[in-house]
């Protein structure tokens, strides 16, 4: 296969010289950067959280990702192609689209046919530059798959979330991990794709609250390691396959959001294990690469950098500097990151 790629989401801000250079040396030579979300009403697009065209650097070529909201209207209107075609030239200016644009949209499965005209016409309105999209784990299996299939460049499966805990067995302490065997079976399930993908692999890590009945209260934001680990009315029970429960002794307030007893605070994160044999059974269905959701830096929390990820071989290795007037940095120079535990 190639080189991994990423998926770059929610960040306005350019590579530092750092992270280009982070990159160069894992190899990486393609991102997918999340521009904007749209949603169609009333016969237009609507947009927020327009991020501009971030230039290629040092061998990194950089394609727009559009994300379009959930909502079928744009189906059923055959000016919206071209109304999105007209805003991606308005969006690139002078400097012209790269050679593809991807779209992000998880259609409905009924609907797979009508998106694959709607693909059409937009590919057709762009000319030459290459239409991909993210694809749902599920959409191999359906009828009209090869249709959509046959009117794009490539297709990136977005391998997690792919079944929503339920409440039942949230009560039981039972949780869906983000990486495991049955990933890794749906994985397979792609080897009859006849067209380039990539198998878009988890590369983030997520604290979630369950009500004390198992129902999804919601996800935790700007929340921290440490803030997890040395809160010492939180106490950690490490689960198999990345899941961490954080068990509630009273009332507490975690990031902003307050915890009650008897609800249920859960941390997860891919182990690596499993995402080298998502992988591995990517590699074996014939997919072209993986790409990881999402890179290091401002905007998710990712459960590894980008030379963690490509390296086959080394370990931790640690640094220790001294900076007047007193102040020590303890950095880990290794080809490996530290391993992440809240215990």
């Amino acid at each position: 296969m190639e080189e991994p790629a990423f998926w770059v989401w929610h960040r306005s801000s350019e590579l530092t010289g750092r992270e280009v250079a982070d990159l160069n040396e894992a190899g990486v030579g393609v991102l997918f950067w999340h521009v904007a979300e749209m949603g169609f009403e009333s016969g237009a697009w609507k947009v927020a959280g327009v991020s501009r065209r971030q230039p290629e650097k040092m061998g990194l070529e950089v394609f727009p990702v559009v994300r379009i909201k959930p909502g079928t209207g744009f189906l059923e209107d055959r000016r919206a192609a071209l109304a999105l075609a007209g805003w991606l030239r308005d969006w690139a200016g002078e400097e012209g689209l790269p050679g593809e644009v991807q779209l992000d949209f998880d259609c409905p499965a009924r609907l797979l046919g009508r998106y694959a005209e709607f693909l059409r016409d937009l590919r057709m309105e762009l000319g030459g530059v290459r239409v991909s999209v993210t694809a749902l784990a599920s959409w191999a299996g359906l009828p009209d798959f090869g249709k959509l299939a046959g009117e794009v460049s490539s297709l990136s499966p977005m391998f997690y979330d792919l079944e929503a805990d339920e409440p039942t067995e949230v009560a039981r302490r039972n949780f869906r991990p983000m990486a495991d065997g049955e990933t890794v079976a749906w994985v397979r399930r792609w080897r009859n794709c006849k067209v380039p993908w990539r198998a878009g692999l988890p590369n983030f890590e997520r604290v979630s609250v369950f009500a004390a009945d198992g129902k999804l209260r919601g996800h935790l934001r700007g929340w921290s390691h440490e803030a997890l680990v040395s809160h010492p009315d939180l106490e950690a029970e490490v689960l198999a396959a990345g899941v961490t429960v954080l068990r509630v002794a009273k009332e507490v307030e975690v990031a902003g959001t307050r915890i009650s007893p008897g609800e249920i605070l859960v941390h997860r994160m891919p182990e690596e294990r499993a995402l080298r044999e998502m992988a591995e059974a990517a590699r074996e269905a014939g997919a072209r690469s993986v790409i990881y959701f999402a890179l290091p830096g401002p905007g998710l929390r990712a459960s590894y950098s980008a030379r963690h990820l490509v390296a086959v071989g080394g370990g931790v290795e640690l640094a220790l500097e001294w900076r007047p007037p007193g102040e020590v940095v303890l950095r880990n120079v290794g080809a490996v990151d530290l391993p992440v535990r809240l215990e």
